[in-house]
């Protein structure tokens, strides 16, 4: 499948145009300064997916969508993620996952292309401009080597109080590159057979025979157009008619899938095992019910509801999950939490916010223990301080409870609702 390459050619996401600036993808390997170790995270993927058997790759500009497709080798017996759907050709299983990307804001290159120039590690490193990219040591995926499009980390990065986030923005946001998800491309590395399960050099390149293929329509399986459940940014608009919807996975709900390699720890199933347990069920996607902690999120369906203008918001990074309701400053609204049945009983309430200097000081925070309860809880929070996790005390919440925060006229500052943590 591999063959190394003689030479690190030019990989470029080329700017727009001649008179716009240089493309914050773009890159030119033959003149990286590559740092040591430290400079960027190498990343271990201790997912549950094989390397697939003759890989593809379809990539729609308009759905901002890259479904991969193959076969699961032969023998493979080990449990599929939820994210995943397999079905059956002619004796051979074949496995479908689909990603949320990026892609380019004004230019793109549709087109089928044979082969892909990989690089499983690329840490902080100087473009062709003098600049350098927070590529994060996410793999650098090529597949059109004229003009340097590939598949790579989000770029889009922050300094929370836990470390960096990285964060894709699902939309015509690059100059023609496909961002990811920074832990999607490393088990999109894997499943095109970049061992990512072990520790790659900084800027090896081997070429990966596979077909992507890039379409300027959206894509469609059996009639159907394809989605995948991932916000989109403005201006990036989802399918209409008949529609499949694909679920993806989160490194907050798995992360143990995708971690940080430790040099002190033995490269194998369990080198990931010194990050928080995974939270939800691999195989179902869902809480299982002995949780220690139960998380309802502003995407939890069914769970989240809002009145007023607020906004959804990814700009500061420290959110859980994919973004955050946002009300601004002065005006009016209410967000409200229904909370599921599975996080009834005894619990302690954490709600997360992303503190800032232009935040509310006086978000006040309504927790109703029941659908009849008389004497709800109050607790105000100042959202420019902290951590981002305002404790709401213990309660004994029945049917019903919700958690609500209501804002009057005249808020200093911006009201941020994200998600609610029930802790046993």
């Amino acid at each position: 499948m591999f063959s190394m390459l003689s030479g690190l050619a030019a990989v470029q996401c080329a700017p727009t145009g001649p008179n716009e600036p240089q493309d914050p993808d773009s890159l030119d390997v033959s003149e990286l300064r590559f740092g040591s170790n430290s400079d960027s995270n190498k990343w271990i993927y201790n997912g549950l997916l094989p390397a697939l058997v003759e890989p593809s790759i379809v990539v729609s500009i308009p759905g901002h969508t890259a479904r991969v497709s193959g076969y699961l080798p032969q023998g493979f017996t080990g449990p599929l993620p939820f994210y995943t759907s397999t079905a059956d050709d002619r004796g051979r299983r074949r496995l479908t996952v689909v990603y949320p990307i990026a892609t380019g804001a004004t230019t793109d290159a549709p087109g089928v292309y044979p082969d892909i120039r990989a690089i499983g590690y690329l840490p902080y490193a100087r473009n062709s401009a003098g600049s350098y990219v927070p590529w994060g040591g996410f793999p650098f995926l090529e597949y059109n080597h004229r003009r340097g499009i590939a598949f790579h980390g989000p770029i889009t990065h922050g300094v929370t109080a836990t470390g960096i986030e990285w964060l894709l923005k699902r939309g015509p946001v690059s100059h023609g590159c496909n961002r990811m998800q920074g832990e999607h491309v490393v088990e999109l590395a894997h499943l095109l057979g970049l061992r990512m399960n072990e520790p790659q050099r900084a800027g090896a390149a081997s070429s990966i025979r596979v077909d992507v293929r890039v379409i300027e329509a959206y894509d469609t399986v059996d009639g159907q157009s394809v989605d995948v459940r991932y916000p989109r940014t403005a201006g990036a608009v989802a399918p209409t008619g008949a529609v499949r919807m694909f679920n993806t996975w989160n490194s907050n709900d798995f992360p143990r899938w995708v971690c940080a390699y430790k040099t002190t720890r033995a490269v194998d199933a369990n080198h990931c095992a010194y990050e928080p347990a995974n939270r939800l069920d691999p195989v179902t996607g869902a809480e299982p019910a002995d949780a220690p902690s139960v998380l309802v999120d502003n995407r939890t369906e069914g769970a989240f509801a809002t009145t007023g203008p607020w906004e959804i918001s990814s700009a500061r990074p420290g959110f859980i999950a994919t973004d955050y309701a946002a009300l601004g400053a002065g005006a009016v609204g209410e967000a409200v939490f229904t909370l599921p049945t599975r996080a009834l009983g005894a619990r302690t309430i954490m709600a997360r916010y992303i503190a800032h200097t232009n935040r509310n000081t006086t978000v006040r925070y309504e927790i109703r223990r029941s659908a009849t309860d008389s004497a709800p809880v109050f607790v105000t929070v100042n959202q420019r301080e902290g951590d981002g996790w305002a404790a709401l005390g213990m309660h004994t919440l029945a049917a019903g409870a919700t958690v609500r925060v209501r804002v009057p006229a005249g808020s200093d500052g911006y009201t941020i609702v994200d998600a609610l943590r029930l802790d046993r």
